[in-house]
């Protein structure tokens, strides 16, 4: 990880982009419609199924392990498969975790500090690819919320593993459908790395690494701090925060960009997310809204992260609602986001303390300035 300090002005960085042109930037699409659609009419299946027998939780449930879904987009049947893998052993061993502690304060927080540094290792080591750590913590999260819907531990992994297969069943399709996706071995040989070049990179990735545990490891002790001292119902999300931001690859700037548009975007869902809160939409109604939601959530999330991060508010605030039936919905809302706006300023001043080598201020005397 090169975090090489900008030094031009007007908050550009060396390729002369701007802070402004870079959080409005729109991707091209990662994956086609059909894609898309395929991977999500599970989800869709499963919360129309389940609301229709009158067991939305059971629905939330199966949604939540075909999240599984979201990993390994685009690749050969393998790898796809083995990133899966990964990515259900994870999610039960994450959402076992969060049910047994969610009761207990104190063994909470070890929790979030203790997954969030293993799901960094894991997905360095492993790397099942995005959505990286983030997917795992947000599991833990979940585990502690599905403590108050008084389903047995067993009953809620069944539910998770029957979305976990759903999703397999689907990315096992799509990869079948999707002839692009093999790639051609004389190419993958071609583009092998020296053996100097794979040294330098392996002692570059260790230091990465070094500097990405210790940022994260800080970051989360200071947020979980922080959501002891104002009493805080809800500290996994500040987690999810820090966690998102400073273990995703990339620059200094990028990720404080990362903040940046989480954070903006936060607040722009809470905005589009309050006049709602209120609204009896009825359980078609609630159905028809999540399957929206969740649509353009996968094809816009990774094209442009701060309209992925008001779609993901809105979202996530609307599948928690169920799950806490003793607050209301504007006091999630609110709790959202301030939780959000505390850790991302504490991701950003993390990233100042914590710095790489190369992003260190240099002496002033060997700058001429």
């Amino acid at each position: 990880m090169n975090d090489a300090t900008t030094a031009h002005g007007g908050g550009k960085d060396p390729s002369g982009r701007s802070w402004k042109s870079d959080l409005l930037r729109i991707k091209p699409p990662v994956m086609p419609v059909r894609t898309t659609l395929l991977l999500v009419a599970l989800v869709w299946l499963a919360f129309i199924v389940s609301t229709a027998v009158g067991q939305p939780i059971s629905g939330l449930l199966v949604a939540l392990g075909a999240y599984i879904v979201l990993f390994g987009g685009g690749q050969p049947l393998r790898p796809r498969l083995r990133a899966y893998g990964i990515a259900a052993a994870g999610l039960l061993v994450a959402v076992t975790i969060g049910v047994l502690v969610g009761e207990h304060p104190l063994a909470t927080w070890l929790a979030y500090l203790g997954v969030s540094v293993v799901a960094v290792l894991v997905c360095r080591y492993l790397d099942p690819g995005p959505p990286r750590p983030y997917f795992f913590v947000l599991m833990l999260g979940g585990g502690t919320l599905l403590t108050a819907t008084g389903m047995g531990l067993p009953v809620i992994l069944l539910h998770l593993a029957g979305g976990s297969l759903l999703a397999m069943l689907a990315g096992t399709a799509d990869a079948l459908i999707d002839r692009r996706a093999t790639v051609d071995e004389g190419d993958a040989a071609d583009r092998t790395p020296s053996a100097a070049a794979g040294d330098a990179a392996e002692t570059e990735r260790r230091r990465s690494e070094r500097v990405t545990l210790a940022r994260v490891c800080l970051a989360v002790t200071l947020s979980l701090g922080l959501s002891a001292l104002r009493g805080d119902e809800h500290p996994f999300w500040g987690v999810l925060v820090v966690v998102l931001v400073l273990s995703y690859p990339g620059d200094r700037r990028v990720l404080n960009m990362r903040a940046l548009s989480r954070i903006l975007g936060t607040l722009i869902g809470v905005l589009v997310f309050a006049p709602i809160a209120g609204l009896h939409l009825g359980s078609a109604g609630f159905v028809v809204a999540l399957c929206v939601l969740l649509w353009f959530v996968a094809r816009w999330t990774a094209r442009n992260y701060l309209i992925g991060s008001v779609l993901i508010t809105v979202l996530a605030l609307m599948m928690t609602v169920p799950l806490t039936a003793n607050e209301t919905p504007l006091q999630l809302t609110a709790d959202r986001f301030v939780g959000t706006l505390v850790a991302g300023a504490i991701a950003m001043i993390v990233l100042q303390i914590v710095r790489t080598r190369q992003s260190r201020p240099k002496d002033a005397g060997s700058t001429g300035r």
